[in-house]
This record gives C-alpha cells, sequence and structure tokens, in this order.
C-alpha cells in the first residue's frame, strides 16, 4: 500500500511541475510578446510597432489612425512597466499549417494598466485589441473618415433616388434586418412626397463617439425640389474595419 501511494504522489508531482513549466514558458511567451508590443508601441516611432504586423494587419490600419491610437495609448497610460503573470494566457494552435499563438494578459504602465489580446501568426502581430478604462477606444482619424466620405455619398444617392437593393449592397447586413428593403422603399418614397425629388448633395461633417463601441457619422446637406435636409450614414467599426450600418434624413440641425 505504502509503495502504491508513493507511486501515486510521485505522478501528481510530476503532472503539477510539468503544468507548473508550461503554465512558465505560456507566460514567459506572452510577456515577451506584449512587452515587444508596447516598447513598439511607445518608442514615438509607429513605423517600428508596423515592422511588427503581419502584412494582412498592416494593410487593414491607416497609418494616421495608428498615429492618433498611440498617442492616446502614451497620453492616457505612459511607459510600459511590465506584464503580469496573474490571470495571463495563452493558447497555441496550427492554421494552414501556419502556427497561432492567441495571448492574453494584463500590462502596468506608470499611470494605470491595461488588458491586452495578441494574436500571433508564425511571429507576426495578426490581430491585437487592448482594454482600459483610461483609454479612449479606437476611432476613426482624419484619413479614415476621407476615405469614407465617398463610400457614404453613393449609399445616400442610390437610396435617395429609389436605388434601395443597390444602396443596401454597400451595407452591413444588419441593416436589412432592422430595416428591410420594403420598408425603406415606403419611407423614401414618403420623403419624396413630401419634399421633392433629391437634386444634390454635399459633405458637410463628421462626428465620432469614442466610447466602448466608436461610432462614426458622416453628415451631408441634401437639396430637395421644395427642401433643404441632412443625411447620415453612421459607422461602427469591427477590428477597426468600418462597417456601414445605419442611415437617417432629418431637419438641419
Amino acid at each position: 500500500m505504502k509503495r502504491w501511494m508513493l507511486i501515486a504522489l510521485l505522478m501528481v508531482a510530476l503532472i503539477v511541475g510539468g503544468t507548473a513549466y508550461f503554465m512558465h514558458r505560456g507566460y514567459r511567451a506572452t510577456a515577451a510578446y506584449h512587452r515587444q508590443f508596447y516598447e513598439a508601441a511607445l518608442s514615438g516611432e509607429p513605423q517600428r510597432l508596423r515592422g511588427l504586423f503581419s502584412e494582412q494587419l498592416d494593410q487593414q490600419i491607416d497609418p494616421v489612425d495608428l498615429e492618433t491610437w498611440i498617442a492616446g495609448l502614451q497620453a492616457a497610460l505612459g511607459p510600459y512597466e511590465g506584464t503580469s503573470a496573474w490571470g495571463s494566457r495563452s493558447n497555441v494552435s496550427t492554421d494552414d499549417g501556419q502556427t497561432v499563438l492567441d495571448l492574453r494578459a494584463r500590462s502596468q504602465f506608470a499611470h494605470g494598466e491595461a488588458q491586452t489580446a495578441l494574436k500571433i501568426v508564425d511571429d507576426r502581430i495578426h490581430d491585437f485589441a487592448v482594454w482600459s478604462d483610461q483609454l479612449p477606444a479606437w476611432g476613426p482619424g482624419p484619413a479614415a473618415i476621407d476615405g469614407l466620405r465617398d463610400g457614404a455619398r453613393a449609399i445616400l444617392q442610390r437610396l435617395l433616388t429609389l436605388q434601395i437593393e443597390d444602396a443596401y449592397e454597400l451595407m452591413d447586413p444588419t441593416v436589412r434586418d432592422d430595416l428591410p428593403p420594403g420598408q425603406a422603399t415606403r419611407l423614401v418614397n414618403a420623403l419624396i412626397a413630401d419634399h421633392g425629388r433629391l437634386e444634390d448633395l454635399h459633405y458637410h461633417r463628421a462626428m465620432v463617439h469614442r466610447g466602448a463601441t466608436p461610432v462614426l457619422t458622416l453628415i451631408y446637406d441634401i437639396e430637395m425640389e421644395r427642401s433643404r435636409l441632412e443625411a447620415l450614414v453612421m459607422f461602427t467599426f469591427e477590428d477597426r474595419r468600418p462597417l456601414p450600418v445605419g442611415f437617417d434624413v432629418r431637419t438641419p440641425q
């Protein structure tokens, strides 16, 4: 009996020791990638951070928006001080022959802390997310706004000339669920009955709400046959990609 108890205790010790070893290795990888990420982000050289990105991520992110986010990070949290082992998680998998690391941890800074998730594919940052009560949410900068103006104008042009299905093809599929095309057609017909047909529209301004979910609203002045109105197109951002999720027409405000 004592012999079997000794063997069992040795097995438990090996399992616990092995688990601790792999947890330590996982934390070391998590801490190393987080340090590399934040040292590059806070270096004052955005190109250094972009040099860590995969080609796909680098193409998704507008350089001006990245600079804006980095400036917010520096102002809100200050210098990076380290990544905690407590609560850190790591997962290793393969995807189409590539090694994928999903790393999540809490990092400390001079003025606070942030939760960070990094997705590493073949040693390049394929995606990242940073959460902190002190850090403004990722939102569009001037370059992104300029890049969306033509697309928003095309949506409004098609809507207000009753090319409803064509307009919906330019928007997120959730719009179709919230406002079916048939209902949108009835609303636009009522608008035309009250104000006449569309004659022209011009970009006016943008509003950015940087809450937990950033929302960009592009506002256009529209000239109908008998009235001047405002038209709005709303965008949210998923993985930093803009999604047109709504529209509205109202009297000028």
